[in-house]
């Protein structure tokens, strides 16, 4: 019967051979560009979620860029963006997340894979889930889309809720 426990002091070591990339690499954050560059996989990874998923919900992308570029009133470059023409509430919230639910088990997975790996090919595999965690987060472009979503789901729970309270308290007619 194969093994399928895990050594802790090995994962630990993957992760913490995983953050001192990311320090490293955050690092270079003064110098715009060579940032950029380093995070191009995980640009990548972070748009190409958007476009996956906004493609499975008919979303209809139009728009698909990896280039850094400057845009006035934001402070450093934006990296990358996915443009849709069909992004309806309903499916701003699961394509604006992508990268979270899709990025985050990716970049555990690689750690978990590393683990079976020795010598330099564990940097490569620590470092695409690096690239996979960093690529996760959604931006703040992402979030201010999702939130249209979370506030119509609100009010509809907040609706369902009072129609509970104020229905359940009501004694059945025969």
């Amino acid at each position: 019967m194969p093994e399928l426990l895990i050594d802790p002091i090995l994962l630990m070591t993957r992760l913490v051979l995983v953050a001192s990339m990311f320090i490293l690499v955050r690092s270079f954050a003064r110098w715009p560009y060579v940032h950029a560059l380093l995070c191009l996989p995980a640009t990548m990874f972070h748009e190409l979620a958007h476009l996956l998923v906004g493609i499975l919900l008919r979303a209809q992308p139009v728009g698909f860029s990896l280039l850094p570029k400057r845009v006035p009133g934001v402070n450093g470059l934006v990296t990358g963006h996915v443009s849709f023409a069909n992004l309806t509430w309903w499916r701003a919230l699961p394509v604006a997340t992508a990268p979270l639910y899709l990025l985050l088990p990716a970049g555990l997975w690689l750690v978990m894979a590393s683990l079976h790996v020795d010598d330099a090919g564990k940097l490569l595999w620590c470092f695409g889930a690096l690239q996979c965690f960093m690529g996760a987060w959604p931006s703040s472009e992402d979030w201010r889309l999702a939130r249209t979503t979370i506030y119509v789901l609100l009010a509809i729970a907040i609706a369902l809720l009072l129609g509970l309270a104020y229905f359940g308290t009501l004694p059945l007619q025969p």
